[in-house]
């Protein structure tokens, strides 16, 4: 009979809580919020949920293992736990993801204050691995008064509030209110209209021209992404890129861009211009070597619509090259492999250092054009321009300037030896069908 008993307290014990740390699960806390909902429309007090994610937890697993990461995991629910009151609950509902219900909070205030504590706490005390790097977390806030919503509205709200806290640098809390509500109901319009988008393939490229400023001759064009609307109104990639890097539609966004500018390319070659004179660059973000073998989709394309590879460049962004991740380096070796030339994105800026230059199998950089727009007239941006540039040629990198908006601005790049420019001064970004002339015709 006792031996039942234990069996049945075991099962019990493995329905309700994480077997990593020892905390409820989902369904424990969703039990506990209802029931503090029903107790706040009685008593009128706030019941308050916060949402704790761990910054840059991916990155510890990657480099030091999954041991390294479960010891990390065990460790701040002990902290978190030790700093709530006994009323409250704090669960591990998945992943680097915890959840504390704060029931019966004065006021929103409180439940900031409680949010600031826990940040602190874990800072002030950080998890500490053999290297000797710290976790740090980003908290959601959602705060229900009188009852407010249910277990899941909450638990929603509060994730996308932690989603915001994170967006802002991390290691910090936001309370998801009226106006961030408004922002999600439209993020969420946004991503419908991008999936739908490319369902219905109405996703299409604009090619910039990409100046060799020795020659005044194009050097090739850089695939920008734009939505085809039903009415033939034109969407610019402000208005969907951000949704799409945070929803992940950017792999299949990218790979459609990938797929048309491959093919563009290739349809340019009959010009007259001799063949992979004319490159296509195509941006690239770090959600596209998530899903493996990007070195493969890009393989496939060139394979397709039969590219030289040579003519294919693809641009690292900022945010792709935050973690560099031992198989990301290898997907990049492979694509250089294949020929295809690799090239860094808004240098100068983000994350960008000269460990990137060192480490990836670059051929150029591209200066952001907030340092290019500053020539001539912020004498801070000019040594930052300058250096770039003597940088890229001491590297044997060539250097594109972005941006390029005034004659000034051209000569300036041309007198401190700046390869290749584009921006408005040149072209905006032109539809397929204006390329051609655009080639034939061109010169600065």
């Amino acid at each position: 009979m006792a031996d039942l008993q234990d069996a049945q307290a075991a099962l019990t014990e493995q329905a309700t809580h994480d077997a990593l740390t020892g905390l409820p699960n989902r369904a424990v806390l969703v039990d506990r919020i209802d029931q503090a909902l029903s107790h706040s429309k009685r008593s009128g007090q706030c019941v308050a949920v916060l949402f704790v994610d761990l910054d840059q937890f991916k990155h510890l697993n990657d480099t030091q293992g999954h041991a390294a990461g479960d010891t990390a995991l065990r460790r701040v629910a002990d902290k978190l736990d030790a700093a709530l009151r006994p009323m409250d609950t704090v669960a591990r509902i998945g992943g680097d993801e915890f959840v504390v219900l704060a029931p019966d909070v004065g006021s929103q205030l409180h439940a900031v204050d409680l949010s600031t504590r826990l940040i602190t706490e874990l800072r002030r005390r950080p998890d500490r691995v053999e290297d000797g790097e710290r976790l740090a977390a980003s908290v959601g806030i959602s705060v229900s008064v009188g009852g407010r919503g249910t277990a899941e509205t909450l638990l929603a709200e509060a994730d996308t509030a932690m989603y915001q806290a994170k967006s802002l640098g991390g290691g910090r809390a936001a309370v998801f209110d009226a106006a961030l509500g408004q922002q999600v109901r439209q993020r969420s319009t946004a991503q419908s209209a991008l999936q739908s988008a490319l369902d219905d393939h109405r996703i299409i490229a604009h090619y910039q021209p990409v100046v060799d400023l020795y020659t005044g001759g194009v050097a090739g064009f850089e695939a920008l992404a734009r939505i085809a609307a039903h009415d033939g109104s034109i969407t610019p990639p402000s208005a969907f890129t951000p949704v799409a890097e945070d929803s992940g539609l950017v792999v299949p966004l990218g790979a459609q861009v990938l797929a048309m500018a491959c093919q563009e390319a290739r349809r340019w070659l009959p010009t007259g211009v001799p063949e992979c004179r004319l490159t296509v660059a195509v941006n690239l973000s770090s959600r596209q070597f998530e899903i493996g073998d990007l070195a493969t989709v890009v393989s496939e394309r060139l394979e397709q619509t039969g590219l030289d590879p040579s003519c294919l460049h693809l641009e690292l962004t900022a945010t792709a090259i935050i973690d560099l991740h031992p198989d990301f380096l290898q997907q990049l070796g492979r694509i250089q492999d294949l020929g295809v030339e690799i090239g860094l994105d808004d240098f100068g800026t983000g994350y960008a250092s000269l460990t990137h230059l060192r480490r990836l199998p670059l051929t150029f950089v591209k200066i952001d054009q907030s340092f290019v727009q500053g020539l001539g007239t912020d004498h801070e941006d000019e040594p930052i321009v300058r250096a770039v540039v003597d940088l890229a040629a001491n590297l044997g990198l060539r250097s594109i300037a972005e941006g390029v908006e005034t004659k000034d601005q051209l000569d300036r790049l041309r007198q401190l030896g700046c390869d290749q420019a584009q921006g408005y001064l040149f072209a905006p970004p032109l539809p397929p069908n204006d390329v051609p002339t655009a080639i034939e015709h061109f010169a600065w």
